[in-house]
């Protein structure tokens, strides 16, 4: 993850989300504290979106585990 001043002036960030690939999201300042803050916010909801992550499963599961109770 880091953060990069284009030649318009705006800061970007660039991470590798799950399967690996590079991705840039601009922090739409151009200012550095501005970016810097931008980019401790979004590094907590990426935390937050990895912690809610579902997990599929079949409905034959689910059935199994509410017979069981």
């Amino acid at each position: 993850m880091f953060l990069c001043k284009h030649r318009n002036g705006f800061y970007y960030f660039y991470y590798e989300d799950a399967t690996g690939k590079r991705k840039r999201v601009s922090t739409k300042t151009k200012l550095k504290s501005n970016a810097n803050e931008f980019l401790s916010r979004f590094q907590q909801e990426l935390k937050l979106k990895a912690e809610r992550e579902l997990i599929p499963f079949a409905i034959s599961e689910l059935r199994r585990e509410m017979l069981k109770q």
